[in-house]
């Protein structure tokens, strides 16, 4: 049983003299399909493979397309078309209705200049003059305004930024104290592996010595010598946890003092930042 989805694929099995088990399937979410067993025979009399088995997947000069896949693939450049045309349709329409609105706001302004211009054709020149004074110092003060609403947002945003730097890096040393952490477990492997196998060696020799073996037999000395270098080994790995924690350790510090550090200048910059904003 073959599941074939490519529907503009050219291969027996989307022919219409495939006589073979075929079954076309709806798909919800990964698209329709089309069910065929691996073969059957091919039906078109003009073909060198009439009433012959063919492979599902073999193809001939005579093919011609299964009138089903053939609806399908209609139905769906029908859709696609469909949604391409709704797609420029609300394209349109929403070029159409910004258009509309610029010319509307263009409308608006003109006919507010138009009667501000009749409003001050109107007045006399003292009059005139008081409105535009009136006027500019109102812009001035909306100005104002808006630098003193400017200001207030920046100087809570430094504010906010100079109690987090006040604070110490506390994650900075969580985290590499996991880490150091793990990475002083981690460096007991190398111990355990040997001690393991000093363990090994011994039960070897004890059992050599419960079957009477010679102590001074070959096979006993060279464990005898093969659990000494254990043994040396083992002991020149034990101190690399300790080291390795305590390398991360150091690190750890480090960079605990160089945020600390970072923080406080930054917090010095902020202070003088703020100063400034405050007159």
């Amino acid at each position: 049983m073959a599941i074939n989805s490519n529907f503009k694929s050219d291969k027996c099995w989307s022919c219409e003299y495939y006589s073979g088990k075929r079954e076309y399937k709806k798909g919800a979410f990964l698209g329709d399909s089309v069910i065929t067993d691996g073969s059957g025979k091919c039906s078109c009399k003009r073909s060198s493979s009439f009433d012959k088995k063919v492979s599902d997947n073999n193809w001939c000069s005579k093919y011609q397309k299964w009138g089903v896949l053939e609806s399908a693939l209609a139905l769906e450049e029908q859709k696609r078309e469909a949604k391409k045309i709704e797609a420029e349709q609300r394209e349109q329409a929403r070029r159409i209705e910004e258009e509309n609105e610029r010319q509307r706001r263009e409308i608006e302004r003109e006919n507010r200049r138009l009667e501000r211009e009749r409003y001050l054709a109107s007045l006399s020149p003292e009059e005139k003059e008081a409105l535009l004074k009136k006027e500019q110092e109102e812009a001035e003060a909306m100005r104002l305004a808006a630098e003193l609403l400017r200001k207030e947002r920046i100087l809570k945003d430094k504010k906010r930024e100079l109690e987090a730097c006040k604070k110490p890096p506390i994650k900075a040393l969580i985290i590499g104290s996991i880490i150091s952490i793990a990475a002083f477990i981690l460096g007991w492997s190398p111990y355990w592996y040997f001690n393991s196998a000093l363990k090994d060696i011994i039960r070897e020799i004890e059992y050599c010595e419960s079957q009477g073996i010679d102590p001074s037999s070959a096979r006993v000395q060279y464990l005898y010598q093969q659990g000494l270098a254990v043994k040396s080994a083992r002991n020149g790995v034990v101190w690399i946890p300790i080291v390795i924690l305590i390398i991360g350790i150091i690190i750890t510090i480090a960079v605990f003092m160089t945020k600390k550090k970072n923080r406080g200048v930054r917090a010095s910059q902020l202070k003088k930042e703020i100063e400034e904003l405050s007159k």
